[in-house]
């Protein structure tokens, strides 16, 4: 399967500072589990999150909250400052601020275009 890996620490300030969490901004379902101690939340429905300048957007997501990680698809965005990541499937990993896109990926620049 082919794949792209979108490195968004190039606009962040290093690792040697702790990850933000992922922030929960809207859903319109969710559903809420405890998976082998880990907390996992389903959530459906202009799903929207925040983490630092980042946006992401999609239609359904898995937040896998102890581990700083998300599942997201379905008209899948994500936005930092002047670049955008659309895709139909994104693993997005908030610890090392790295997405990789699934699918018929999208990237554009405002500042290229």
């Amino acid at each position: 399967m082919k794949y792209i890996i979108f490195l968004f620490c190039l606009l962040n300030i290093g690792f040697a500072i702790a990850a933000e969490p992922i922030v929960l901004k809207h859903a319109n379902e969710f559903i809420f589990e405890t998976l082998e101690d880990q907390q996992v939340r389903y959530l459906v429905g202009n799903v929207e999150f925040l983490q630092g300048n980042k946006i992401l957007k999609c239609d359904k997501a898995t937040d896998f909250m102890d581990l700083n990680k998300i599942k997201l698809s379905g008209n899948v965005t994500i936005i930092q400052n002047t670049l955008t990541l659309k895709a139909p499937l994104i693993d997005y990993d908030g610890n090392t601020y790295i997405a990789k896109a699934f699918g018929g990926v999208t990237i554009k620049d405002k500042e290229t275009f």
